[in-house]
């Protein structure tokens, strides 16, 4: 079940990014499971984490959010997983 859950918080990742109009996956595969285990899974914070691990990615110049750039947004966003 939790693997389930991971590839759902994927998909819904990348569904919003696509109907943003991203073409391309910015998100590599740590920072997805990092976003899940961060989250839990909750629409909401996913939403918040991803968004400041995006402004975090902008400002650094990054093509890909890896990891790390969400683990740093994690704390200025104060999330504890």
């Amino acid at each position: 079940m939790f693997r389930e859950i991971q590839d759902e918080t994927k998909a819904y990742i990348e569904y919003m990014l696509k109907a943003a109009g991203v073409a391309v996956p910015i998100f590599d595969d740590n920072a997805i499971k990092l976003l899940f285990t961060t989250t839990n899974g909750y629409i909401r914070k996913i939403n918040n984490l991803v968004t400041m691990s995006l402004v975090a990615g902008g400002q650094a110049q990054r093509r890909t959010i890896d990891g790390e750039l969400v683990y740093q947004s994690q704390n200025e966003l104060s999330i504890k997983s």
